[in-house]
């Protein structure tokens, strides 16, 4: 789940930076643990870092949730319904979806 303080750079390449802490959960159970073990620390999630903007750069700690790429489909009174994982590419789930 922690990883050693890498640098972190977007797709890009125009955005680079080396946060104090990196942690990357495996489930929405460590997630709580992380934001429990953090709580009064500036938190920033990412993602796959497809940004161009500053938006994803944290100093602090930094939550990737690229783990958290799930899709789940249920019957909801007819509908079909979709929850996603924070960490899911969208061709996995335009893939999933069809």
């Amino acid at each position: 789940m922690l990883i050693e303080s890498p640098t972190i750079a977007n797709f890009g390449g125009n955005l680079s930076f080396v946060p104090q802490i990196v942690v990357a959960p495996k489930s929405e159970t460590e997630i709580i643990e992380i934001l429990k073990q953090y709580a009064g620390r500036k938190i920033r999630s990412i993602g796959r870092l497809h940004s161009w903007s500053e938006a994803p750069r944290g100093d602090d700690v930094v939550l990737d949730l690229r783990h958290i790429n799930h899709v789940k489909t249920e019957l909801r009174e007819g509908r079909v319904w979709a929850t996603i994982g924070a960490g899911c590419q969208i061709k996995r789930l335009l893939t999933e979806l069809e």
